[in-house]
């Protein structure tokens, strides 16, 4: 029975994910026009709550606040949101750590004891050991991650299953990557980076040693994919795998610690403990464009067209929540290099 539970929620969130992607091109080819993106929606052979939800959007950017969905509508497009949200947790690091970290809303205030309280044992009659609490106060800021991905007018009006998969897997890897890089900046703002040593397990006890824990931590390292290839494999002088727990795509986790493939990282090693950094899902909010003026590619600033080259572009933007609660939950090792091991 779990099983056959199992699975039938996993068709369900397929289901809510291709419903997501469906109702971002259609609202493409609307052009921001409801009932242009309902006809659309139709013709893509999108289900009845995509239609419906296109029939009665207004223009803009659609989330769950949207105005004239009321709240049923706005049930629909949440499930649809929160299935694709729930999606990124295999392709980025962000939603891997999420599992593992404090949730809470965004703009809630972080009230967190910088140095903990300890207690003292006091012989009769002699003077009673205090502890000083430094307590400190912050406000979980929302942010935002933006991905565009830019389609063919053809691809747009012809998705079928593959395209509509290729869109989505688009989406994710975007959303994710962009998610991934601010999560970094952020929680390593002000950091003194510590010197790299000669092998990741080295770097990995500097790091660690440079944090505080306690029975609940949850350790997570974050290497770019060319660091943690060259670590995955790496060999002993017996031709034997040097770190076996590590797979080259995926991460792995060694001595105790969860390891996540994260570009953003850059030729640093960040180790943070999740039970000490305050994290937010957040919400996803959709819109396109057929007509706006966008630069192509990143080492260019030259503005093209969408509409001269028939082009649509659909947007999603994240909008979430993270800040480590104290200095001492997030370390960085600077520069490091795996390739020589």
């Amino acid at each position: 029975m779990n099983l056959i539970r199992h699975l039938n929620e996993d068709l369900l969130a397929e289901a809510n994910r291709k419903d997501f992607t469906q109702l971002a091109i259609a609202l493409a080819l609307g052009n921001g026009s409801p009932t242009r993106s309902a006809e659309a929606a139709g013709r893509l052979g999108a289900s009845p709550r995509v239609i419906e939800l296109c029939r009665k959007a207004v223009s803009g950017t659609l989330n769950q606040a949207s105005p004239g969905w009321g709240d049923a509508l706005a049930a629909d497009y949440g499930a649809l949101a929160n299935s694709f949200l729930e999606s990124l947790g295999s392709v980025g690091a962000y939603d891997r750590i999420l599992a593992d970290a404090i949730s809470l809303p965004a703009h809630a205030r972080i009230v967190v004891n910088v140095t903990a309280a300890s207690g003292a044992k006091t012989d009769e009659g002699a003077v009673k050991v205090h502890t000083q609490l430094d307590i400190d106060s912050n406000l979980l800021a929302s942010r935002k991650a933006v991905c565009e991905v830019v389609i063919s007018d053809e691809l747009a009006r012809l998705s079928g299953p593959l395209g509509i998969a290729f869109i989505e897997n688009e989406l994710r890897k975007g959303v994710s990557a962009a998610t991934d890089a601010d999560l970094i900046a952020v929680i390593t703002t002000g950091l003194s980076p510590l010197t790299a040593g000669g092998s990741l397990l080295e770097d990995l006890a500097t790091a660690l040693a440079a944090l505080s824990s306690d029975s609940r931590s949850r350790f997570y390292a974050l290497l770019s994919s060319a660091n943690l290839k060259a670590a995955a494999t790496a060999q002993t002088a017996a031709g034997e795998a040097l770190y076996p727990g590590l797979n080259a795509s995926t991460g792995g986790v060694l001595q105790g610690v969860q390891i996540l493939p994260a570009d953003a990282a850059g030729d640093d090693l960040v180790v943070l403990d999740a039970n000490q950094v305050v994290m937010t899902p957040g919400s996803i909010a959709i819109s396109s464009s057929g007509e706006a003026n966008v630069s192509l590619t990143a080492q260019s600033t030259a503005a093209t067209s969408l509409w001269q080259l028939n082009l649509r572009a659909v947007r999603a933007e994240r909008f979430y929540g993270a800040k480590a609660a104290r200095a001492s939950a997030v370390a960085v090792v600077a520069d490091v290099d795996y390739s020589g091991e």
